[in-house]
């Protein structure tokens, strides 16, 4: 059927939040692919107390500073690799430049946080999680370590071969942490790591 309006979308989230909703997030597919984006976020923003939207970062360059005055707080990047042609395994598309770029500008219109989740995927990025740490220590990002949840109706991919227990990463992060604290509404814990790049800010989700 036909997109729902900025209007509608607003009407929407009005009652939800005289209802108590105070949070909302805009997820996808990929929210920042509809050219009214900016409008929703700001029509949203006049009702919620904070605004946070998930995407994969590829537009997010052009967009992140009108998203910011809008009323957006936070942002979440899905990014599974920083090399290239895994990037492009995983995503399907060479835009790894693009969702490098939108980080940075995220970081640059002061969202916070940004957070990086990445997705774990034993044999295609599962190596990448301590250079992952080092990327986002220097950006000054959360990375949001993500364990792999298999469908079973996909058939693009074997996926039960491609699960990785995170259990053996969080108890990693357990003895080299040089802080945890827990974040009181999931219980999750957050895990700071001395590496070159600076203190990196983790979570196991």
């Amino acid at each position: 059927g036909p997109e729902m309006t900025p209007v509608e979308i607003e009407a929407i989230v009005a009652t939800a939040c005289d209802l108590g909703v105070e949070n909302v997030k805009l997820t996808g597919g990929e929210p920042l692919l509809r050219e009214d984006v900016v409008e929703i976020v700001s029509r949203i923003a006049g009702h919620a107390a904070e605004v946070s939207l998930t995407t994969n970062g590829v537009l997010l360059e052009e967009k992140a500073q009108a998203l910011r005055r809008a009323g957006l707080k936070r942002v979440n990047v899905s990014l599974h690799s920083i090399i290239p042609h895994t990037f492009k395994r995983i995503t399907g598309s060479d835009s790894l430049p693009e969702a490098e770029r939108g980080i940075g500008a995220a970081l640059k219109s002061h969202l916070d946080p940004v957070k990086i989740n990445m997705v774990v995927l034993r044999g295609l990025n599962d190596q990448e999680i301590l250079s992952m740490m080092d990327f986002t220590a220097s950006l000054g990002a959360i990375l949001q370590l993500i364990e792999f949840e298999p469908v079973q109706n996909d058939a693009r991919y074997d996926w039960l071969s491609l699960h990785h227990d995170l259990t053996g990463i969080e108890r990693w992060l357990e003895e080299n942490a040089v802080e945890t604290c827990e974040r009181e509404m999931h219980r999750r814990r957050k895990y700071y790591v001395e590496r070159e790049g600076g203190l990196a800010c983790i979570e196991v989700v």
